[in-house]
């Protein structure tokens, strides 16, 4: 196998749980080219990642600037696409999910020797083995999935770390994130009120983290006025408030953070892939398949998570490991 591309264009993390994906290739193909397909949005999760030969970020009209004409788009698609056919890869593995019909139809158009794609996805195990899974026709197996890997932006990351140093938390506090996308994932503010009240009292020091933009917002809501009232009213505790406003900021910051304490999202799967330990907070029915992939994470869940007790998050808190220093800033 000479050359190898991989798709995958859903959210981020979907693409930290193909990430074992990628090192699984490498791991059987040390000398061909690996390449991804990924999107704009969600391309800082593997940009630094050293395995990885060149990315490519397929624009549409989701994650076009506002200014660029439909034209300009698809423009820039089939400028992309052809770009793509012209490296005639030996094998294109089509790893978004398999309701994603136009990632199939890119896989086609791309024009591979051999295409691998993913025809269903069964209830059956952790998205990362569900992932990896579509290389079985390539004789590899998914009994030892490896732990996904996520590479923060060095100069982005040391930025990070002074501001926490100089703030109010001071250097490798834990991190709490407020986004979730889906209103079965977010925790009420009262709870991460009380929450953090209360850990502080234990000696604990945060950085509270959000998506930052309004809430009204039709393509990415954001999570500046939820901020704004816990800031105002956990007034004079060690806690600093940083919005991040790109993808490469939010895996800085993970990177130099004690822990993670975050709803089922991305972010989760972000600090999993830096190393940093995690505490979910997960609806039943979402754990077995889409909890953090990787060792160091505690899970607290409930049939929605709205439903999970501020007690429960403390109790599994005080038992969460702690990263004293980051390994990025050294």
């Amino acid at each position: 196998m000479q050359s190898v591309l991989v798709i995958r264009r859903d959210n981020i993390g979907d693409l930290v749980c193909t990430t074992p994906l990628f090192r699984t290739l490498r791991e059987h193909f040390p000398d061909a080219r690996l390449c991804a397909l990924v999107n704009p949005y969600n391309r800082a999760v593997l940009d630094n990642n050293p395995i990885i030969d060149k990315i490519y970020a397929f624009p549409n009209e989701r994650h076009w600037p506002s200014e660029h004409s439909w034209r300009e788009v698809y423009g820039q698609q089939a400028s992309l696409l052809l770009e793509l056919r012209r490296e005639k890869f030996d094998c294109i593995v089509q790893a978004s999910r398999s309701t994603r019909r136009q990632d199939k139809i890119f896989g086609r158009l791309i024009g591979g020797k051999r295409y691998l794609r993913r025809d269903h996805d069964p209830d059956t195990g952790h998205e990362a083995t569900r992932t990896v899974s579509v290389l079985k026709p390539l004789n590899i197996g998914t009994s030892a999935i490896p732990e996904p890997r996520v590479y923060p932006d060095i100069p982005t990351t040391r930025r990070m770390h002074s501001i926490l140093q100089n703030s109010v938390s001071g250097a490798c506090p834990s991190a709490i994130h407020l986004s979730a996308r889906n209103k079965e994932n977010q925790w009420p503010l009262e709870r991460y009120r009380e929450f953090l009240r209360r850990a502080v009292k234990e000696g604990g020091r945060f950085v509270v983290l959000w998506s930052p933009g309004d809430k009204r917002s039709a393509g990415h809501p954001g999570d500046d006025e939820k901020a704004a009232s816990l800031k105002h009213e956990l007034a004079g505790l060690p806690i600093t408030f940083l919005p991040t406003h790109t993808v490469t900021e939010l895996i800085s910051v993970l990177a130099v953070c004690a822990n993670l304490i975050g709803c089922d999202g991305g972010h989760c799967h972000l600090a999993s892939g830096l190393g940093t330990p995690v505490l979910g907070l997960y609806c039943d029915s979402k754990v077995f398949e889409w909890r953090p992939w990787g060792p160091e994470h505690r899970i607290v869940s409930a049939p929605l998570v709205p439903d999970v007790r501020v007690d429960d998050v403390l109790t599994a808190y005080r038992d969460l490991p702690t990263t004293l220093s980051s390994p990025w800033v050294r």
